[in-house]
C-alpha cells in the first residue's frame, strides 16, 4: 500500500481523487494548497504526490520547485502534476522543468490514470526515475520562465472573460427582450420583498384613474411587496394569508404560491404566482396574468348550467302533466271495450309507454334536484369560509344543551330522530304512482262557504 500525497484547492477534485485512490489500496492524504502539502510531507514523508497547479497561498509551480530544491529531503519523491488549467506544450515543457515526473491533463480516464501512477510508483522503486537528479535552475531564469508562463495564463484568461462576459451580455439582453415581449406581468423581488427590475408589460401597466384593489399589482421599482399586501388584506377577504406566505417563500421556506386577486372597477381578475429563485440579487419572481376573461367565461357557464338545470326541472314537471290523463284515457278506453283484443293491445302499449316516459321524466327531475341541492351547498360552504369564527366556542346555555367544542349541538338519543319508513315502496315510488294514475295533487283549499237564498234570509232588524 502506497502513501499518497493529493494537494488541490477544489473540494470536489480531491474527494474524486481520494476515492479513487483509496478504492485500489492506496492511503490518502489531502492538502488544499502548497504550503500545507510541505507542511504534511515534513512530518511523514509520502511515496508519491499528485498536485494541481491553480492554488491559493503556495501554487504548484513554486511547490514543485521547493519540492525538488538541491537540499529538499523529499527530492526524491516522485512529483506529478494534475492540471486543467496549464495545457499547453509550454506549460508541460515548464513543469518538467522544475523537475517533476509526469504532467497529466485533467480529465483523465480513471483506468489510464491508475496505470499512469502504478508505472511511476514501479519506477520509483526501480530507480528509473530521473526527475530528481535534474539541477534546479538558477533564480533569475526560473523566475523569468514563471513570469512567462503566468502572463501568457492570464492572458488567456483574460480572453476568456472577455467573451463570457459578451455572452451574459448577449443572453441577458435575449431574456429581457423576451420578457418585454410577454404579455404577463414579471417582477423580480429581492429578500427584504422589495421590487428590484420589472419588464415592460409592469412597467406599462397604468394605475391612474382606477380604483385599484389590489395594490400589489403594477408597484414600482423599489417599492415593497410586503407593505402592499398588508394594505391588500384590510380591504380584500383573498389576501388574508398572502403576506405571511410570500414572506415563506423570500426565506426560501416555501417555494411557490399561486392566488387570484381582483383589481379594480369593473372588477378585473389578475392571476398571481410568485416563486422562489435564490439568485444573487433576487428571491423571487412574481409574475401576474389578466385572467378576467377566464373567470368570465367560468361564470357565464356557471349561469348556463343553471338555467339549464332549471329547463330540466321545468321539462319535468310540464311532461308529467299529461301522463296521468293519458293513463286515465287508457283505462276508460279499457273498461270501454273489456273483450277486444285490438283495444287491449293498443292500452297496454299505451301503458308501457306511459311507465317508461314517467321513469324518464322522474330522471330529470332527479338531475335538476341533485344540481339544485349541490349549488345550495357549494353556497354554503362559501358562506362558511366567510363568516368569521368565534373562538370563544359555546355559550353556557349551548354547553349546557350538550354543545360540542366547535359549536354544534349533540343531539340526544331518541329525541328529534326521525322514525323509519316503513317496509314498502318509497315516498317518492308511491307518489309516483299517484301522480300516473290520479294525476298531480291539488292543494288542500277549503271549499267556499255558500251563500243563503234571498227567501230564506232573516229580516234586517232595524
Amino acid at each position: 500500500m502506497s502513501r499518497i500525497l493529493v494537494v488541490d484547492d477544489k473540494e470536489e477534485n480531491l474527494y474524486l481523487l481520494r476515492a479513487l485512490l483509496a478504492g485500489h489500496g492506496h492511503q490518502v492524504i489531502l492538502a488544499q494548497n502548497g504550503a500545507e502539502a510541505l507542511s504534511l510531507a515534513n512530518e511523514e514523508s509520502p511515496d508519491l504526490v499528485i498536485s494541481d497547479i491553480l492554488m491559493p497561498v503556495m501554487d504548484g509551480f513554486s511547490l514543485c520547485r521547493r519540492w525538488k530544491g538541491a537540499d529538499s529531503a523529499l527530492r526524491n519523491v516522485p512529483f506529478v502534476f494534475y492540471t486543467a488549467t496549464y495545457t499547453e506544450p509550454k506549460d508541460e515543457q515548464f513543469a518538467l522543468g522544475l523537475g517533476a515526473d509526469r504532467f497529466i491533463v485533467k480529465p483523465a480516464e480513471p483506468a489510464e490514470f491508475l496505470q499512469l501512477i502504478t508505472t511511476i510508483l514501479e519506477e520509483h522503486d526501480e530507480g528509473n526515475l530521473r526527475g530528481g537528479d535534474r539541477s534546479p535552475e538558477p533564480e533569475a531564469q526560473y523566475l523569468r520562465e514563471y513570469n512567462q508562463v503566468l502572463i501568457h495564463k492570464l492572458e488567456d484568461k483574460l480572453v476568456q472573460l472577455e467573451a463570457a462576459n459578451r455572452t451574459l451580455v448577449e443572453k441577458d439582453a435575449f431574456h429581457r427582450a423576451v420578457l418585454d415581449a410577454m404579455a404577463t406581468l414579471v417582477a423580480v423581488v429581492d429578500e427584504d420583498g422589495r421590487v428590484v427590475a420589472v419588464n415592460r408589460a409592469w412597467r406599462d401597466f397604468d394605475r391612474a384613474g382606477r380604483q385599484p384593489c389590489s395594490e400589489l399589482v403594477g408597484l414600482r421599482v423599489g417599492a415593497s411587496v410586503l407593505e402592499a399586501l398588508e394594505r391588500d388584506r384590510a380591504v380584500m377577504p383573498e389576501a388574508g394569508g398572502l403576506p405571511s406566505a410570500v414572506l415563506e417563500i423570500l426565506r426560501g421556506e416555501r417555494s411557490d404560491l399561486e392566488v387570484e386577486l381582483p383589481h379594480d372597477e369593473p372588477r378585473r381578475w389578475f392571476l398571481v404566482r410568485i416563486e422562489h429563485v435564490g439568485a444573487a440579487g433576487a428571491a423571487a419572481v412574481i409574475a401576474c396574468s389578466d385572467v378576467t376573461e377566464r373567470r368570465r367565461a367560468a361564470e357565464a357557464t356557471k349561469e348556463a348550467s343553471r338555467r339549464k338545470d332549471e329547463f330540466l326541472a321545468m321539462l319535468g314537471h310540464e311532461l308529467r302533466n299529461p301522463l296521468a290523463p293519458i293513463r286515465n284515457a287508457s283505462f276508460v278506453l279499457r273498461r270501454t271495450h273489456p273483450g277486444d283484443a285490438r283495444t287491449a293491445r293498443a292500452t297496454e302499449i299505451i301503458d308501457r309507454q306511459v311507465s317508461h316516459l314517467a321513469r324518464i321524466v322522474e330522471d330529470l327531475l332527479e338531475v335538476s334536484h341533485r344540481a339544485r341541492d349541490a349549488a345550495g351547498r357549494a353556497r354554503d360552504d362559501r358562506l362558511e369560509r366567510r363568516r368569521p369564527r368565534d373562538r370563544r366556542g359555546p355559550s353556557r346555555r349551548l354547553r349546557a344543551r350538550g354543545a360540542r367544542a366547535d359549536g354544534r349541538v349533540a343531539r340526544c338519543p331518541g329525541v328529534g330522530a326521525r322514525r323509519p319508513h316503513p317496509p314498502g315502496p318509497g315516498r317518492r315510488d308511491s307518489a309516483r304512482q299517484r301522480a300516473e294514475v290520479h294525476g298531480p295533487r291539488r292543494p288542500n283549499h277549503r271549499p267556499p262557504r255558500r251563500r243563503r237564498n234571498s227567501a230564506h234570509q232573516q229580516p234586517h232588524r232595524r
